[in-house]
């Protein structure tokens, strides 16, 4: 065998170690997500009582009493099977749709969390912090509010136990490409950064900030309607 061929069966057997690596993750992942559902175990012990059934009704073929009663009692848990895989499938259906309506739900408070935090830096009086450093600080966590929602989405893709892909949902929902954004944000952080704290107004806030509460508005506007 030429080297040529020796590097080529290595790539083969590289790519079909990550293939089998992905798909022991993937089944790993759906067996920590779904195996806490009632009807998975159900639809579980369904299929083990119909695997045995089977067996001794073919070890028992030339008994006809026993074949009988197994034959039967394995063409009703068939039948029990299908039943029961289709109740699992919308119990699956339901436990996802119910997760991202917790999801948007959660979103929806970080969204007021910022609404609320922004509207008392755009109207800010000189009294109500007892000193500069207090205002920037407020400036600052403000940034870090906004961008908490893009990192809760983009970081929700290496959620073992989230039964869907927040990122991917809110990329194709909404529109909202929460790793973009985290981008966006880490360059309105440099601004913030070097803002001149002393010369600073609840306009000059609202202008640093426009973008990312236009972005936030429009999400939420969008969760609150999916919602």
């Amino acid at each position: 065998m030429t080297y040529l061929e020796d590097k080529k069966k290595a790539k083969v057997v590289k790519y079909n170690k990550l293939i089998f690596d992905s798909m022991k993750k993937k089944i790993g992942r759906f067996l920590r997500i779904y195996f806490k559902l009632p009807h998975i175990w159900i639809l579980f012990i369904i299929l083990i009582l119909s695997f045995i059934f089977l067996i001794v009704s073919i070890y028992y073929k030339n008994d006809n009493l026993i074949f009988s009663i197994c034959s039967n009692v394995f063409a009703g848990l068939i039948t029990g099977l299908v039943i029961s895989l289709i109740s699992t499938i919308k119990e699956i259906s339901l436990y996802i749709t119910n997760s991202k309506k917790v999801w948007l739900y959660d979103i929806h408070n970080q969204c007021l969390k910022f609404f609320e935090d922004s509207k008392r830096l755009y109207f800010f009086r000189n009294s109500d912090f007892s000193s500069e450093e207090e205002l920037y600080n407020r400036v600052y966590d403000l940034l870090c509010l906004g961008n908490d929602i893009s990192v809760s989405i983009s970081q929700s893709q290496f959620n073992e136990i989230l039964p869907f892909n927040a990122y991917k949902f809110f990329k194709k929902e909404f529109n909202y490409d929460s790793i973009e954004r985290e981008k966006i944000n880490s360059e309105l952080r440099d601004q913030v950064i070097k803002i001149d704290i002393s010369t600073l107004s609840g306009k000059k806030i609202r202008e640093q900030f426009k973008q990312m509460d236009n972005s936030i508005m429009e999400l939420n506007s969008k969760v609150l309607k999916k919602n």
